[in-house]
């Protein structure tokens, strides 16, 4: 089947952070700095669902804010249908802030408590489509709602007076308020109670497919994403290690650190208590990350290549990954 035109890309994107709020003392050379995201090159198609996985801290949340802007990049490059949106003019990222939005983890930290439920969906319309008549806008909100599975009579209520999965409901609706056509799912289900979290996620299936939305699901559940997404990028330390369809990546990870992944949600299948211990071993610290390989102090096919170079991302067979075994070997 052939791949659908990529609606977004991003390109060698990078994100690094200060730490601490002083200036330089006399006797420290240089601001330590935080490597969040590093030299990320993926692309989104129309119309799919790429899933990004990885252990917490691995900058999967960072990297959706930068895809959306939320955040500058501190390199690389954000493009939307072609035109890149770093550094460009207020009236083009308007523009793109009306066509791509996100759908929040914590639906109670994420939607203002001292607004009612009308105003939180109001809010969206009344800075995009301020021309909007009073009776239009209202209709728009009630059709929001019920677009969700809400009652329209909630619209007078407070986020608190709302369970959270009805909270997460309000700001799935508050997102596709203005008719976006990419949304950005950060771990929109991992607040919720196990029995509530497949309601949402039969929710975004279905609005993907009524309003023909791409959709980039962040998660740390490696089963719901391969229920729901047509392709994963695994991400560790900052990088992108392994991309690619679905299918091929859940039957024949290439990384180890994929492989990992995937023995651990088998080992808590088979476990059947739902805990697990990821991996051996602790993730190095963003601030000094190892060279060569990120993953190669917890990986057990390390060799000194691996603590020596850098891996790039290479086409092993259908699937992208970035690793030393597929490109000559690790000695």
């Amino acid at each position: 089947m052939t791949r659908a035109p990529d609606l977004l890309t991003l390109d060698a994107l990078s994100k690094r952070y200060k730490v601490g709020g002083g200036g330089l003392s006399p006797w420290r050379r240089a601001t330590p700095m935080v490597h969040a995201v590093t030299d990320v090159t993926l692309s989104i198609a129309r119309g799919e669902i790429l899933g990004l996985v990885g252990e917490s801290g691995s900058g999967k949340s960072t990297l959706g804010r930068l895809a959306l802007l939320l955040e500058p990049p501190s390199a690389g490059r954000v493009a939307f249908e072609g035109r890149d949106l770093v550094g460009a003019g207020k009236p083009a990222l308007r523009d793109f802030r009306r066509r791509a939005q996100m759908v929040f983890q914590d639906p109670q930290s994420s939607l203002n408590r001292s607004l009612t439920i009308g105003r939180i969906l109001a809010s969206p319309l009344a800075v995009h489509l301020p021309q909007l008549p009073r009776a239009q806008r209202h209709a728009r909100i009630v059709e929001l709602l019920e677009m969700v599975g809400l009652r329209c009579d909630m619209t007078g209520r407070y986020p608190h007076e709302l369970s959270g999965g009805q909270r997460q409901r309000v700001g799935i609706a508050r997102a596709l308020a203005i008719e976006p056509g990419f949304v950005v799912l950060d771990e929109p289900t991992s607040a919720l109670d196990v029995s509530i979290q497949a309601q949402i996620v039969n929710l975004l299936l279905a609005l993907k497919e009524r309003l023909d939305l791409t959709y980039l699901f962040i998660s740390h559940d490696l089963r719901l994403v391969r229920y729901l997404s047509d392709r994963i990028a695994v991400m560790y330390l900052g990088r992108i290690v392994e991309v690619g369809p679905a299918a091929a990546l859940w039957s024949a990870p290439r990384h180890p650190y994929t492989r990992a992944l995937l023995a651990a949600v088998a080992d808590a299948r088979r476990a059947g208590d739902g805990s697990r211990e990821l991996i051996g071993g602790e993730m190095p610290s963003p601030i000094h990350p190892p060279s060569g390989c990120a993953f190669h102090p917890r990986c057990p096919a390390a060799g000194p290549r691996c603590r020596r170079d850098q891996p790039e991302l290479r086409d092993i067979g259908g699937v992208m990954a970035a690793c030393h075994l597929y490109d000559g070997g690790v000695a």
